[in-house]
């Protein structure tokens, strides 16, 4: 009986090992898609950054004290 028991925790035992093994193997592969995408992104918004009739709005923000000044594209979002 107690043989039983313990090829039964073994089987389970490697059946998690093994589960485990592959949910790692899946992560690794999702994440290098999650990196292929944001590289893909970055491209996509340098391209239409480049390419924008840009219209600029002045933002102004006040932290501290002090005050921040920026300008930001209302077409496409690019900030100087």
């Amino acid at each position: 009986m107690e043989e039983d028991s313990d090829i039964m925790n073994n089987h389970q035992f490697q059946t998690f090992l093994n589960s485990r093994h592959r949910l790692k193997q899946l992560l690794t592969k999702k994440k290098e898609e999650i990196n292929s995408l944001e590289e893909q992104i970055k491209k996509i918004t340098t391209a239409i950054e480049h390419n924008c009739e840009h219209d600029w709005r002045k933002e102004i923000h006040w932290s501290c004290g002090e005050k921040d000044t920026y300008k930001i594209c209302k077409i496409c979002g690019k900030v100087l």
